[in-house]
C-alpha cells in the first residue's frame, strides 16, 4: 500500500513555517492575558475605592438626616434617644430619598400618643403660690410695711 497525500495540505508551504505561525498565536494569547489580568486588576482597585468613598457618604449621609430629624424634633420630646428607640431613619425617607417632615411629624404624634411619658415637662415660670405658702395664711399680715421699716426702722 502506498501512502496517499493529503489533499487538502499545501505542498508549496515549507516544513518548518507551521510551527512559527503556533508560537505566535500562543505569545499573543499570554501578552493578551497579562494585559486582560492588569486591567482587570485595574478595575478591581477602582471598585474597591469606589465602594469605600459610597460608604464614607452613605454614613455621613445618614448622619445628616439624623441629625436634620433631631432638629425638627427637638423641644417635642424629652430624650432624643427615646425617639430613635422607636423610629429608623428608613420610615422618615419620602420618595425622593429625603427626610419628609410629615412622616417625621406623623411618627412623633404617634409615639407621644402612645408614650405621653416622652414629652417634655413644662417647667413653670414660678413656683405655686400653695407651694410657696403652704395654703396657710400669711401671718403678720395686719402691720402695713412700708419703705421707711425696711431701710432703716422706725425714724421717730
Amino acid at each position: 500500500m502506498t501512502e496517499q497525500a493529503d489533499p487538502t495540505a499545501d505542498s508549496t508551504a515549507e516544513p518548518g513555517a507551521d510551527t512559527e505561525v503556533a508560537t505566535a498565536p500562543a505569545e499573543e494569547s499570554r501578552t493578551d492575558a497579562a494585559d486582560l489580568a492588569r486591567e482587570a486588576g485595574n478595575w478591581r482597585k477602582k471598585y474597591q475605592a469606589t465602594r469605600t468613598e459610597n460608604e464614607t457618604l452613605t454614613g455621613t449621609v445618614a448622619e445628616l438626616q439624623r441629625q436634620l430629624v433631631e432638629t425638627q424634633i427637638a423641644g417635642r420630646i424629652a430624650d432624643p434617644a427615646d425617639w430613635w428607640q422607636h423610629t429608623s431613619i428608613d420610615q422618615l425617607i419620602g420618595d425622593n430619598g429625603s427626610i419628609d417632615f410629615d412622616k417625621v411629624n406623623t411618627a412623633l404624634t404617634e409615639l407621644l400618643t402612645a408614650k405621653p411619658h416622652y414629652a417634655p415637662r413644662i417647667a413653670t415660670a414660678a413656683a405655686l403660690a400653695s407651694e410657696v405658702t403652704g395654703n396657710q395664711p400669711i401671718e403678720g399680715g395686719s402691720e402695713a410695711t412700708n419703705w421707711s421699716t425696711l431701710l432703716g426702722g422706725n425714724r421717730n
